[in-house]
């Protein structure tokens, strides 16, 4: 009977109890339901500069039917590589900075390729363990046993300088027990395990053959600019290349083709997008190489003069940098080497604190680290090279960037070449005139007489 009791008495409690949640359980269900959309909206991705950039490369590369890093048709291979402008369009460098990412960005492109055709890697990995589980383990040796001779002599000085030093405290006022040393706090390891992988990777050669094809640039309403970039190698532009720079007539050749200035483009914003070089045909099929550089100026001021002259060096930088690029295209060598080690480590240990207490610590450490170093030189004849137009423009952020486009042509070549190479005409032309012999007398002429010796 007294079960029965206390069983009526649990249900009783249990409906008390649990009632009010099954209407709060009710209350919800009849709550309007939440959307759906509204709960996608608060966790939809932020979208960055970097993600566009990645979304134009692969527009790019289902327009055009390729594959980065894979070999096409022709021999042909593509790359893609980005980089950060690292600097806002409030700054008044940041013009210098989107060259700079494109200048980076390209270098990236230019790594991966001297990897794939002329690397070498070496790969070392180790493994260390070690444990203690002695009977002694986490015994500490007392400091004063374990020193040696020298250690003794050095407490001593270290003791006759610390008495100096305590006396000329007393001098000033200062209580020396305030600066007494704290005993040392010892350490013993009982396990340690470590384990590393170290990876080298270097490569030598030459990139020629390698041209930038399209270049892109992401941008978010913050200010925060992307420079992306798609290259390709191919063996005609290599032979095309090695042509230029051994001042011979390309190989390279189209049936079509027309005016090079028709082929450039007509307004500042679309230069302003255009970096490094491109290969066009001109209206006689010829193959001819096109660079186009730029750069930019910080002042702001409104001095005529000053603006001018910084103009004027903005120009030739942009000059030099139309030039390096056709430079670079023509011949250059690469060399790159890369070292990265990961890992692990973990250790147990005993510690002695100062106050004799002992404690015990445990540490456990990724291993992740990378070195790289890159160095890149060219070196061609300019010969060939002219300046086809120069721009201006001032970006929607306040920066005026300038413009230089420069051309390789074959006949422009074969006119410098002919200039180097002129030696005067010796030999006289034949005709029907005979040449009239000067009489002459023998003898001797003077110029005025102005100095009289006596004089002096």
């Amino acid at each position: 009977m007294l079960r029965k009791t206390v069983i009526s008495i649990l249900m009783i409690f249990l409906v008390l109890v649990a009632a009010p949640l099954w209407a709060q359980q009710g209350n919800n269900e009849s709550a309007e339901p939440i959307d759906p959309q509204e709960i996608n909206a608060e966790n939809v991705p932020i979208v960055t500069p970097s993600d566009l950039i990645d979304q134009a490369f692969e527009e790019f590369k289902k327009k055009k039917g390729i594959e980065f890093g894979a070999l096409g048709n022709g021999g042909k291979i593509y790359y893609a590589s980005k980089s950060v402008v690292n600097s806002t369009p409030t700054n008044s460098q940041w013009a210098k900075a989107r060259v700079n990412a494109f200048e980076n960005a390209f270098l990236s492109i230019q790594r991966d390729f001297i990897i794939d055709m002329f690397g070498k890697q070496v790969v070392k990995k180790s493994q260390d363990i070690f444990e203690d589980q002695s009977d002694d383990a986490e015994e500490f040796i007392e400091l004063d046993e374990s020193k040696t001779k020298l250690a003794s002599i050095w407490d001593k000085l270290v003791a006759l300088e610390g008495a100096k030093l305590d006396k000329a405290l007393e001098e000033l006022g200062v209580d020396p027990e305030g600066f007494k040393a704290m005993p040392l706090k010892q350490k013993k390891a009982t396990f340690i395990s470590k384990m590393t992988k170290n990876i080298l990777t270097s490569a030598i050669g030459d990139s020629t053959g390698l041209m930038p094809i399209q270049t892109f640039e992401g941008k978010d309403d913050k200010g925060n600019h992307v420079v992306g970039v798609i290259a390709m190698y191919s063996p005609k532009l290599k032979q095309l290349a090695y042509d230029i720079s051994r001042n011979r007539s390309p190989l390279l050749k189209n049936k079509t083709g027309k005016p090079i200035k028709d082929q450039i483009p007509s307004d500042d914003v679309t230069l302003s997008k255009q970096f490094g070089v491109r290969v066009v045909f001109n209206e006689n099929g010829q193959a001819c190489v096109v660079s186009f550089g730029q750069w930019s100026h910080n002042y702001t001021g409104e001095n005529t003069r000053k603006l001018e002259r910084r103009r004027e060096s903005a120009t030739e930088n942009a000059f030099d940098e139309a030039n390096a690029s056709i430079t670079e295209f023509l011949s250059e060598r690469i060399m790159f080497e890369r070292e990265r080690t990961k890992g692990e480590f973990s250790e147990e240990s005993v510690v002695k604190n100062p106050d004799s207490f002992i404690s015990r610590e445990d540490v456990d450490k990724i291993l992740d680290k990378i070195s790289s170093k890159l160095k890149m030189q060219a070196k061609a004849d300019l010969a060939g090279i002219t300046t086809i137009k120069k721009w201006r423009y001032t970006s929607p952020y306040g920066q005026e960037l300038i413009g230089v486009i420069r051309v390789w042509t074959l006949d422009t070549a074969d006119t410098v070449n002919s200039v180097r190479k002129w030696k005067p005409d010796m030999k006289r032309e034949e005709s029907g005139i005979k040449e009239e012999k000067i009489k002459t007398e023998a003898g001797v002429e003077s110029g005025k007489d102005f100095i009289n010796v006596d004089d002096f």
